[in-house]
């Protein structure tokens, strides 16, 4: 209990040289509970000691271990305590954006009315006090979230369900790029996506931290047990593996909401069970991916009915066309390609491809009856991948539908719409999978499932026609995809 003006003036100053500290006088709301204090854990000092450090941070966390009150606690400290910081916190929504700095307000309301300052800003995006000129602005995960907004500090919470977290990674980097600090702090949301990258990248400039769900010290075995058999009994015990994991594998496990939940690796993953040179059909199907990534999927199909992926070119950042025809070319030269689908709003590639004499055309891009084929091919077993096309691999265990909260509910819905973030490889093998289905006619034959194919011929756009008839008369045209977060080229291999 402060008692006089010179202990007030004490605390102050003590608070100001310490954060781990500060969370002595924050109180927080509990759902249960009501107004209590902030509960200092074991994890939750160090985590204060760390951030207060200025270092960047990929915080990794089981839910309900108090970091989102710890983040919120930390924001104000920074706008008490240092003069002229620029906090920018980029949540997943609009919801969660304005929850957050409504929470940093109750942290800022609630402290000793002597280690308070009057705020001069304070609507639904931005906090400021006045006295140290200091603000902080939350924003939703949009394509342009954070763009115009120079920062000391950028955190993401529960970054790995960002719509847009590659863009929003490479605007806010470039906001803290003189020396700034970044927190990044998420659950995990399966083995993909921008999260997942960043923690398995040797070179992140960045701190890493699991904390998982025995951190807290109330919580054992019994607990566990109890709360999965509760979950169980109302079907969503799924949701609560995967948001209270033991270790960073659990954390980075897609435990629901997969769009190919049959896809195994003992029914779909094998070495081409023939040559590229005996498939009945070659096709190939490519996402360019605005570069992120730009996927090429060669698939062969065998008289009778099986169809095997046989490589892939899975590369982010820039790529140019020239790079991306050469591959296509390698395949070409061994046996020709019967067809190749392109998203139709790269016009300039599919001239690209056809000025080099490749069979190109504008992928059929009906979402719901691809993944319907894909889908059916995968649960009979008669679609298989090399075992070397690990991006595609990894994207088939990880493609999951949108999920969204409904107000008041703490778990998680599924739509029926895919989340496309890192799935240019899904996107890729469903075009090469319509295009076998849609550009060829299928006669059954005794004994065989769907055999004996004949191509449907389809003119080509005049546009495309013309470009490419520009490009064979040397008229090159090199048109670099839109540079995404560029960490790792893969390696680009021709398969057997």
């Amino acid at each position: 209990m402060v008692s006089s003006r010179a202990e007030a003036v004490a605390e102050m100053q003590l608070c100001a040289r310490n954060f781990p500290y500060f969370l002595k006088y924050v109180r927080i709301r509990d759902a249960n509970k009501g107004i209590v204090p902030f509960e200092v854990w074991p994890h939750s000092t160090q985590v204060a000691k760390d951030w207060q450090s200025g270092e960047s941070w990929l915080e990794g966390k089981a839910r309900q271990l108090g970091f989102s009150w710890e983040l919120a606690a930390f924001d104000d400290w920074l706008l008490l305590f240092r003069e002229q910081a620029r906090i920018l916190s980029i949540s997943l929504g609009q919801r969660e954006s304005i929850e957050l700095l409504e929470k940093v307000k109750f942290v800022h309301g609630q402290l000793p009315s002597w280690l308070r300052l009057a705020p001069n800003l304070s609507n639904q995006e931005t906090f400021g006090i006045g006295a140290t000129g200091s603000v902080m602005m939350a924003l939703p995960s949009t394509e342009q979230g954070g763009r115009s907004f120079q920062a000391s500090i950028v955190q993401f919470d529960e970054f790995a369900f960002h719509p847009y977290a590659g863009a929003n990674y490479v605007a806010a980097r470039s906001a803290v790029a003189d020396g700034g600090q970044m927190l990044i702090v998420s659950t995990g949301n399966g083995p993909n996506g921008m999260f997942h990258e960043m923690w398995n990248d040797p070179d992140l400039p960045f701190r890493k931290r699991f904390t998982g769900w025995r951190s807290r010290p109330d919580r054992d075995n019994d607990w566990y047990d109890r709360e999965y058999r509760a979950y169980l009994s109302q079907g969503k015990a799924m949701f609560f593996r995967r948001e209270n994991p033991e270790t960073v594998e659990e954390m980075f496990t897609a435990f629901v909401g997969l769009v190919y939940e049959s896809f195994s690796d003992e029914k779909n993953v094998r070495p081409a069970p023939w040559r590229w040179e005996d498939s009945k059909y070659r096709v190939a199907g490519i996402d360019p991916g605005q570069g992120d990534p730009f996927a090429i999927i060669p698939i062969g199909e065998h008289a009778d009915g099986r169809s095997h992926q046989f490589g892939e070119f899975y590369e982010r950042g820039t790529v140019d066309y020239q790079t991306a025809v050469e591959y296509l070319m390698e395949w070409h030269r061994r046996a020709k390609f019967h067809g190749i689908f392109v998203d139709g709003a790269e016009g300039t590639f599919i001239a690209t491809l056809r000025s080099r004499g490749l069979p190109a055309y504008a992928a059929n891009k009906e979402r719901g009856t691809g993944i319907a084929l894909v889908q059916s091919h995968l649960e009979s077993g008669i679609h298989t991948v090399e075992p070397d096309c690990v991006n595609t691999i990894r994207e088939y265990k990880s493609y999951r539908w949108a999920e969204h909260r409904s107000p008041g509910e703490a778990d998680p819905y599924t739509t029926s719409t895919p989340v496309d973030h890192h799935a240019d490889a899904m996107d890729g093998s469903r075009y090469a999978k319509m295009g076998l289905s849609l550009s060829f006619s299928k006669t059954p034959q005794a004994g065989q499932p769907d055999v004996g194919l004949k191509v449907i011929k389809r003119p080509p756009k005049p546009n495309e026609d013309a470009l490419a008839q520009k490009l064979s008369r040397g008229q090159g045209i090199t048109k670099p995809n839109r540079a995404g977060p560029d960490y790792r080229t893969r390696t680009v291999r021709v398969g057997r």
